[in-house]
């Protein structure tokens, strides 16, 4: 009778312990990509959906952050899609609306480069200087990027911005004031 109990618990073991390897071997469902890039969106929008219910709270950095490199990923994943552009530049301004200012500019910069004919092209560019102008106090590099901004867009009203700014550049708050008050005549 004991022999009969062993045989048959060693034959239960067996047979349980192929059960899971069967399991464990079963291989994942592989997605399709037009199913990664869904699933990819819908994490941007319910995570822009969680960020957006907390308006009247200081914002968290580490979701923005979390959000930002959602929105690059995606569209260095999907440069075809009409909204790729889009996603990069919210990225460049959550880092820069976090304070992280060298990362906004190479989201920036990199979006010029891979999107140069978007519809934000002139505002990437004046916004790269102007971080570098007021944010990070690189007159040098500021200058060069308006410069930009007033060869590639000289009609454009930012380009009027950046000749203002560059004639400025390194003015005191004192001496742009005086500035102001006898170009108004006060």
């Amino acid at each position: 009778m004991m022999k009969r109990f062993v045989l048959i618990t060693l034959i239960s073991l067996a047979v349980v312990a192929c059960g899971e390897q069967e399991e464990k071997t079963a291989e994942p469902k592989q997605l399709t990509d037009a199913e990664i890039k869904q699933q990819a969106y819908n994490e941007i929008i319910a995570m822009e959906k969680s960020m957006m219910a907390v308006q009247n709270q200081q914002i968290d950095t580490f979701k923005a952050s979390k959000l930002s490199r959602l929105y690059f990923t995606y569209a260095m994943n999907n440069v075809n899609d009409s909204i790729a552009s889009d996603f990069m530049f919210k990225a460049g301004e959550l880092r820069m609306g976090i304070g992280q200012f060298i990362k906004s500019i190479e989201i920036f910069e990199q979006l010029n480069r891979s999107f140069p004919e978007q519809d934000k092209s002139v505002e990437t560019h004046y916004i790269i200087a102007f971080i570098y102008h007021n944010y990070l106090n690189n007159l040098g590099s500021a200058e060069a990027k308006y410069q930009v901004v007033i060869d590639k867009f000289p009609d454009h009203t930012l380009a009027q911005d950046a000749r203002v700014a560059i004639k400025t550049l390194g003015m005191s708050d004192e001496e742009l004031i005086e500035m102001f008050e006898k170009k108004n005549g006060v």
